[in-house]
């Protein structure tokens, strides 16, 4: 692990794995000193289409950042950093027709989460801080290889817990040049032997709230469960989500 790390951004999903990373930000000193011992930002990119219990939960992180002063940043779609093809999951799929399948490569994910965060991150380098931006290469991502050329690589903090490898390993066949020129991506829990049964004890052990698992309310990698969930509390968004699953 890098130890030149001006800035770790906390990606948070609001799902369980995430909330015990900001909750270990909180409680646990030496979790702050390893993983972010300097400026630190939390994330939430939004896809328009969340659990009701996950909006609710952001609203409780929302509050909480606001009186521990850590800086929390909900993307909302009408801010401008989601891409005006992807605004969110319901306009993708009425807007081009288009059916989201087991059988086709997730998109989903890259363009309402990753992406949007990725235009955030530029944007809030070049608001908070006054550096060369000569990168034209680099396109929309120039102010970040510009930090990254002053103050070394951004840390991002990733909610996958232990048990989870093989996800990791899959992302990392996906990483562009950039991104691994410019972001150190972390995954404590992973490096804590945190796996998801151990996240809900220490949530409750701190007492935080354990939120419900984060996932579209239309997506189409839900379980048989999440499914059953939908049909009983949403009976006319289980009934559209059929068309896409």
């Amino acid at each position: 692990m890098s130890t030149k790390t001006e800035l770790t951004i906390l990606s948070m999903g609001m799902g369980q794995d995430s909330a015990t990373l900001l909750a270990l930000y909180r409680h646990d000193a030496e979790f702050r000193k390893k993983y972010a011992p300097k400026q630190f930002v939390v994330v939430f990119s939004d896809t328009g289409n969340e659990h009701p219990k996950t909006y609710e939960y952001a609203e409780a992180v929302d509050q909480m950042c606001v009186q521990e002063g850590i800086e929390f940043w909900w993307l909302k779609p009408d801010m401008g950093f989601h891409y005006p093809n992807w605004h969110t999951l319901d306009q993708q799929m009425d807007t081009h027709g288009t059916v989201f399948s087991k059988a086709f490569p997730k998109s989903c994910t890259d363009k309402l989460k990753v992406q949007v965060i990725y235009r955030w991150l530029a944007h809030w380098i070049e608001q908070n801080y006054d550096i060369e931006n000569p990168e034209k290469k680099y396109r929309g991502k120039a102010p970040i290889v510009a930090f990254v050329r002053s103050f070394g690589k951004i840390r991002i903090l990733l909610g996958i817990a232990a048990g989870e490898e093989k996800r990791v390993a899959k992302a990392k066949k996906s990483y562009s040049k950039w991104s691994e020129i410019c972001l150190e991506k972390s995954y404590p829990l992973i490096d804590l032997g945190f796996d998801r049964q151990r996240c809900q004890n220490y949530l409750r052990s701190v007492g935080e709230i354990v939120p419900w698992p984060s996932c579209c309310l239309k997506c189409p990698w839900a379980n048989l469960q999440e499914l059953l969930w939908l049909s009983m509390d949403f009976p006319e968004v289980y009934k559209l989500s059929l068309i896409h699953i």
